[in-house]
Formats: C-alpha cells, structure tokens, sequence
C-alpha cells in the first residue's frame, strides 16, 4: 500500500520530465515549434518514450489508476503529447510503431472507452467526410493494430499485458515485438457484443473501408506490374518515401482481413481488391492477398 501511494505521489514528476522530452509548448510559434522539434535529441526521446512505456504500466496496471477526473487529465497529457491532434505524425518520429501499440494497449486495459474514442478513432479518422479524409499512414497503422490486438486479447481472455522486460533497449536499440498476425476468423457484431467493442466496432469497419479505397487509388492500382509506370522499374526502388508507410498500411488493412471485414465494400469489389493486389510490386503484400 506504502509502494502504491508513493508512486502516486511521485510519478507525476517523472510523467512531466518524459513528456518534456517529446513535446513542444503549445504557445510557441509555429516556427519556433519546428525548430524546437529539430532540436530535440531524438535519442533522448527515444528513452522517454520507453520511460513513459514502463511508467504507464505501473499506473494502469499495477495501480488501476487514479479516480476518474485525475485520471482522464493524466491520460489526456499523454495522448495528447504522442498523437497531436491535428498531426500527420506521431512523436517522437521514426520510432517503431510497436511501442505506440503497447501504450494505447495498456490505457484499453483499463480504460477501454477512452482508449477507443478519444485514441484509436482519432488515429483511424473515424467519423471524417470523403472530403476532408486523408491517409495519415503511420496513425492509422497504429490505430488498426491496437483495434486487432485489443479484440484479439478479449476474444482469447488473455489477461493483463505483463510487465515490459527489464533490460530490453526498446526503440533506441531493439525492436519491442507486437504480434501481426492476428486471429483469422471474422469478428461477427454478436462476438463484438460479448467482448464489449460493439458500439465501436462498426465505426472501425467503415474506417478500414475508406482507408483501403484511398489506398488502392495512391499506392494500389497504379503499382500493380502491370502497370505502365512499373515496366522495367524494381520494387525497392518504387516503394520510398511517401509510398514506404503508406504500402506498410496497406500490409497492415490486408493482414486484418477477414478478421475485420471493410463496411461499405461489395464482396465483389473486395475479391477484386485482393485479387488485384497478387500482382502488386510489394512482396508481401502480394503473399497477404493470396492468403
């Protein structure tokens, strides 16, 4: 009980000095936040970034958090801090993805509504219309893969996500291991129900919908081998820059199928979809259409 209250009194300092090291104050000019943001060290955000990784376990997990107020103004600082609204990005940038999964897990374990309406439906852009809706590939690959990871962990009754590895050199180092392989079987609204994701579930379905259709248009249709552009060019050299985050959402939205099913897309035009992506330049997104 002593452990747990010292931690409370406590985490808090070391919560602000990570999130110091990975934001920037709000009323600096934008110029002056680009600079600021050049400046950071990106190794030391790197190890705040795991910092804040180990400290949200202990608070979420091992402690249950706070009472609800104090609680959704920490995690807001958090959130707030990783994912800007607004942003393209995530921050600190350039850092593997599965550690953002990790975090917005651990927030889920406790605090499921939040996790789903004020991170994952941000990341996903849920709810944007046709016109304002553009692919922000690094968010909504985290977005999806959390979404999989939470319903997979309910389905299969996994339990608290155990405590990170000491010792492990995460992002700086390493990479942290998230499964991307994910349960086969489709998700139905009656198992969404039973886990308890049935009135957000929908909403990530028509998400995954939209995000494909812009995909097959920006980095689909036109890299097939068929394709003109693609004659006598090699994968490595048409998949860089903007295309490289943009093909690893593809990956991710095709590994996700059927276990999510896109709402909004005939069947037909689904099959053709993958059937199209079996020639596409990218190998493994190739091999995830056949399968």
């Amino acid at each position: 009980v002593h452990g747990k209250q010292f931690f409370l009194n406590n985490w808090h300092i070391f919560l602000q000095n990570c999130l110091s090291h990975l934001k920037i104050p709000s009323n600096n000019s934008i110029r002056k936040q680009i600079e600021t943001l050049q400046n950071k060290d990106p190794k030391m955000s790197r190890v705040a970034l795991e910092s804040l990784y180990r400290l949200l376990w202990v608070y979420v997990i091992r402690i249950k958090c706070e009472s609800n107020t104090v609680t959704q103004s920490r995690l807001m600082g958090i959130v707030s801090a990783l994912f800007p609204k607004g942003s393209r990005s995530v921050v600190p940038r350039d850092t593997p993805l599965n550690i953002f999964v990790k975090i917005i897990q651990f927030i889920a374990q406790e605090r499921l509504d939040f996790a789903m309406k004020e991170i994952i439906f941000d990341l996903l852009s849920v709810g944007k219309s046709p016109k304002t809706f553009a692919i922000n590939p690094e968010r909504m690959n985290i977005g999806l893969r959390v979404f999989l990871v939470i319903a997979d962990s309910l389905q299969q009754k996994d339990g608290e996500p155990p405590m990170p590895t000491t010792g492990v050199v995460l992002p700086s180092g390493n990479t942290l291991r998230v499964k991307k392989i994910f349960l086969n079987k489709t998700l139905t609204d009656e198992e969404a129900k039973v886990i308890g994701m049935s009135i957000y579930y929908p909403q990530v379905r028509k998400a995954l919908d939209s995000i494909l259709r812009h995909l097959d248009k920006e980095v689909g249709r036109t890299m097939c081998m068929t394709s003109v552009q693609m004659t006598n060019k090699e994968p490595e050299d048409m998949i860089t820059g903007e295309r490289k985050p943009k093909i690893d959402l593809f990956r991710t939205c095709i590994a996700a199928i059927p276990r999510l099913i896109p709402d909004g897309m005939s069947r037909n035009d689904l099959i053709e979809l993958l059937a199209r992506l079996t020639i596409h330049m990218d190998e493994e997104l190739r091999a995830l259409a056949f399968n």
